[in-house]
């Protein structure tokens, strides 16, 4: 055997875990190159990512993309470390991928500030403002209760580009 069809059956053995499946695809170049263009393999994996909820929000910000583009962006999201301290997080998803960030939850309260935090020390119309400026993702405050996040450098740019005296 040579050590292409040994993928080829690891890989065989994995379609019932498909972020398992495409993190084999994106390592072993000769899986992605036989799979690039399949787009039945991609749909069937998508499929089974579907119930997901993560990946349903994931797939209503990122819709835009194909799926294997789509299924790759999500695998590597998943597999990435804190952006702030590189703490491996085990493929632990966090619902920050809408500003293109992931923070475990020490670097998460540090690097973003939520809406309830802003709306205690600046006008409301400078957060609607914010809103239509700034990217932002859902996170809870309190249980059952979502509100807006951003990165707190981003609010800081953005108060001192209309010369606020705010610092957060």
């Amino acid at each position: 055997m040579h050590i292409p069809e040994i993928w080829q059956i690891v890989l065989g053995h994995l379609h019932d875990d498909a972020r398992s499946s495409v993190r084999l695809v994106r390592a072993v170049g000769s899986l992605y190159r036989m799979h690039k263009g399949d787009g039945c393999y991609w749909k069937t994996l998508e499929r089974s990512l579907y119930p997901s909820s993560q990946y349903q929000l994931f797939r209503k910000y990122i819709g835009h993309l194909g799926v294997r583009k789509r299924l790759l962006l999500w695998s590597g999201f998943c597999d990435a470390p804190c952006f702030v301290c590189r703490v491996p997080l085990f493929g632990v998803c966090f619902s920050t991928y809408a500003i293109g960030r992931k923070f475990c939850s020490g670097c998460r309260n540090s690097a973003m500030v939520g809406e309830s935090e802003l709306s205690r020390r600046i006008p409301i119309t400078w957060i609607a403002w914010m809103r239509a400026e700034l990217r932002h993702c859902w996170l809870e405050y309190q249980p059952r209760v979502r509100q807006r996040y951003y990165v707190r450098s981003h609010v800081n740019q953005f108060l001192q580009g209309i010369y606020a005296p705010f610092v957060f």
